[in-house]
């Protein structure tokens, strides 16, 4: 992640490399820019679960971090690498947030903020005290490496029956990256150049695989997002079937009467459907939710038990 001042050319006489270091960052300065783009209009666009936004975020910071390497020629030698290495640090820490939000709804200790903030030192030591690039970028890479790697034992503890592959394609990138990372690291420290700039095929196929990283964790993330959209309105949809199922259940056992019913003028018994007749009560009992309970009304007392309702009075 450390870059030195660009040379102009080649010192040893040989000819430039057929894509130098610093095109390939600036590419992948601009492939950051887009897929942050991207992603950011998806967000505006659809529904985002709880991590996204620090993901997107992330993508942000890394293109910063980028810029900044491309603009080390214009700033101190020493602030372009504290800039560079701390903005990369950070980047890291926010995807290890962003990804146990996401996967298990968990924030990220604080405390993890803090760390990225060790690299100012380390970076200072290492230019002023000991002008080492090649320690400086073996730091840097294991404190990446390491929170890479981290990530993808998030997505693999994560996964499910219904996410497993592409958590484990997420959890496959981030371990891929992490080992290449530390790897390229412990190349560069085997294998001493003093400028990357300088540097041969290693170099270049590192950015290069940056960039593949880049693109494919961004595209693992939107389909993560939208499988996660599925799920919800598919459970959507099953709980409105449910819904509807105990509507219709309650409204089948709704009885109603309608019509014209047939009923005796004299006795007020009511004839069914069957040619029966039943009294009223029954009938509309049978009919509908109504259910009967007996009493006597005053002129009804007064006509059937006049010995009672004369009892009743001169009390």
């Amino acid at each position: 992640m450390d870059v030195p001042d660009i040379p102009c050319a080649r010192m040893d006489g040989r000819k430039s490399m057929p894509f130098d270091i610093k095109t390939l960052i600036a590419c992948n300065a601009a492939i950051v820019f887009f897929m942050a783009s991207a992603l950011l209009f998806y967000k505006h666009n659809y529904k985002t679960f709880p991590g996204y936004g620090f993901f997107l975020f992330s993508i942000f910071v890394v293109a910063m971090a980028y810029v900044s390497m491309i603009l080390r020629g214009l700033m101190p030698v020493w602030l372009g690498i504290v800039l560079t290495n701390v903005i990369f640090a950070f980047a890291a820490v926010f995807r290890l947030d962003g990804v146990q939000r996401f996967t298990r709804d968990h924030k990220l200790k604080k405390i993890y903020y803090c760390l990225p903030l060790s690299m100012i030192p380390i970076s200072l030591y290492f230019y002023f005290a000991k002008d080492d690039i090649i320690l400086r970028n073996l730091f840097i890479s294991i404190f990446i490496a390491t929170l890479s790697t981290t990530i993808g034992v998030e997505f693999y503890k994560s996964r499910t029956k219904e996410n497993r592959n592409l958590y484990m394609a997420a959890a496959s990138f981030y371990f891929t990256y992490g080992l290449f990372v530390f790897a390229r690291a412990a190349w560069w420290y085997l294998n001493p150049q003093g400028s990357l700039f300088m540097a041969g095929t290693v170099h270049q196929l590192y950015f290069l695989v940056i960039t593949v990283f880049e693109v494919g964790v961004g595209m693992t993330w939107v389909m993560m997002n939208n499988q996660r959209l599925e799920a919800e309105l598919m459970a959507s949809r099953d709980n409105m079937g449910l819904t509807v199922r105990k509507l219709e259940k309650a409204m089948s056992e709704v009885k109603t009467l309608s019509g014209i019913i047939p009923i005796c003028m004299h006795c007020k018994e009511i004839r069914d459907d069957q040619g029966y007749w039943n009294r009223i009560e029954k009938f509309i009992s049978e009919h509908s939710g109504v259910e009967f309970s007996h009493g006597i009304c005053p002129k009804c007392m007064k006509e059937n038990y006049p010995d009672l309702n004369d009892k009743t009075d001169n009390r």
